[in-house]
Formats: C-alpha cells, sequence, structure tokens
C-alpha cells in the first residue's frame, strides 16, 4: 500500500521551494534529500524523482536556480546570465540550498545528519559545489554532472573550436572565469569532503558535460575510501548520451536507502 504523499509549495526569501513527503509524516523530522535541476530545467521537472523518494520515507526538497523555474528571466537576460554569470548563478543556488537548510531545521523539519543532495547535470555541478562548501552535506548522487568547474569551461572552448566555431567569450572573459573559480573548484576541494559517500553517474557518449572530471575525482579520493570502497562509485554507461535513464531512479533510491535511512 503506497502513502498519501503531500507536495507543498512556498517561497524561503526569494527562493521558490517545494517540499514532498508523507502526508502523515510531512511536519515531521525527515531524513531529507535536495533535488537539484539541470540546466534550462525546474524544480517541478524533478518531481519524477521527489515522489519516489517520499514513497521511499524520505522529504524531498526542490528549489528553483536564479533564471530558472519561477525565477525565469526574458531569454535575451537568461542568455546573458548564461555567458557572464553561469558560475555566479551555480554559486548562488550553492547558497540557496544552506538558506532552505537552515530554515526547513529551524522548524523541525529535516534530520540534521541524514541529508544529501540529487543532482542532474548543472544540479550535479551545483551538487559538487555544495559537497565541497556545506559540511551538512552528507552524501551526493551527481547524474551527468562534474565536480570540475574549470575543466568544464576549458572543455567547452575546446568543443566550440572543433566545430570551426567562436567562443562567445573573449580570452580575457575565459581567464577571469577561471581565475574567479580556483578558490571553489569542487575537485581542487576534495579534501574537504574524501569519505563521504559519493555516486557519480554519466554516459560514455555524453557531448554536454565531460566525464573527465569524475574521473579525475574517482582516483583522487580512492585513497579515502579504502575501508569502505563501495561508498565511491563512478558509473560509466557505454553508449549514452546527456540523459538519464530509468535505472537512475532506482540506482538513486538504493544510494539514499543505504546512506542516509541506513
Amino acid at each position: 500500500m503506497t502513502a498519501d504523499i503531500l507536495c507543498q509549495s512556498e517561497t524561503i526569501g526569494d527562493i521558490p521551494v517545494l517540499q514532498v513527503a508523507a502526508a502523515e509524516q510531512f511536519y515531521q523530522a525527515l531524513p531529507t534529500v535536495f533535488i537539484q535541476h539541470d540546466l534550462l530545467g525546474s524544480k517541478d521537472w524533478e518531481l519524477r524523482y521527489g515522489y519516489p523518494l517520499a514513497q521511499a520515507g524520505f522529504r524531498a526538497v526542490l528549489i528553483d536556480a536564479p533564471g530558472h523555474g519561477e525565477r525565469r528571466l526574458p531569454a535575451v537576460s537568461f542568455d546573458q546570465m548564461m555567458l557572464h554569470a553561469f558560475w555566479e548563478m551555480v554559486q548562488q543556488t550553492v547558497t540557496d540550498l544552506d538558506t532552505v537548510r537552515f530554515e526547513l531545521l529551524q522548524r523541525g523539519l529535516l534530520q540534521a545528519d541524514r541529508l544529501g543532495i540529487l543532482g542532474i547535470s548543472l544540479g550535479g555541478m551545483i551538487g559538487f559545489g555544495a559537497l565541497a562548501q556545506l559540511p551538512w552535506v552528507r552524501t551526493l548522487v551527481s547524474l551527468m554532472g562534474t565536480p570540475d568547474w574549470i575543466g568544464f569551461i576549458e572543455w567547452t572552448r575546446q568543443q566550440w573550436a572543433l566545430q570551426g566555431e567562436d567562443f562567445p567569450l573573449s580570452e580575457a572573459q575565459v581567464q577571469e572565469q577561471i581565475q574567479s573559480l580556483h578558490a571553489t573548484n569542487p575537485i581542487d576541494q576534495f579534501a574537504q569532503f574524501a569519505g563521504k559517500p559519493i555516486l557519480m553517474w554519466h554516459g560514455l557518449a555524453d557531448g554536454v558535460v565531460p566525464i573527465e572530471g569524475n574521473r579525475n575525482l574517482w582516483r583522487k579520493l580512492q585513497p579515502a575510501y579504502t575501508e569502505q570502497p563501495d561508498a565511491l562509485q563512478l558509473v560509466e554507461m557505454p553508449g549514452q548520451g546527456h540523459s538519464t535513464t530509468s535505472a537512475c531512479l532506482d540506482l538513486s533510491l538504493s544510494w539514499f536507502g543505504r546512506y542516509l535511512l541506513g
């Protein structure tokens, strides 16, 4: 028998938030998964993960990143943000996750030591940023994300060059972005989260976000997981492009069940 699920919409500060949990437990402190959407997506799209997580006994919390969903911008403004303020948007979302977590914790709705993040593509990048910067993140599932923000900039520029197209940012602008990320690039901060359970899932035919950052992080983290090797996993999917599969839900449910409910 499935539980009745309640989905509640609200705004915390200026952050649009959805909470999804079993109705009979909605106002109790629950293990919680923050779900972060992909580029051009929204919190509503990721209810496909939120409802199953709620059925499994979690509270699912979903927020719109700046420029997305209820915070969407006119097309021209959005394009400008993607070119010139992409990483500010990423960092602001990390900050927003912390803001929402604090508010819900104050309300007694979260179990403070059982909090994880599920990030899809852009959401995976944000998830890695949160893992590196926010000590309360106990575990991360990244689907098609990357922990190497600087590497992503360089790879994207290379892809434009291979297609014979001019990159829309000047060399000076690219270097300014790279310089601004040196202090927060998650792969360079791996010591902050070594030992925490991390699941990375990525298609080998992904032409949008490179897999190399995940592989490099996996290698860097290996020494910290000798006593718990199953807590660090990189799932590489042959022939899979930049899209998830139905297996991603099953993997996520199993992962959070093991590390947040167990």
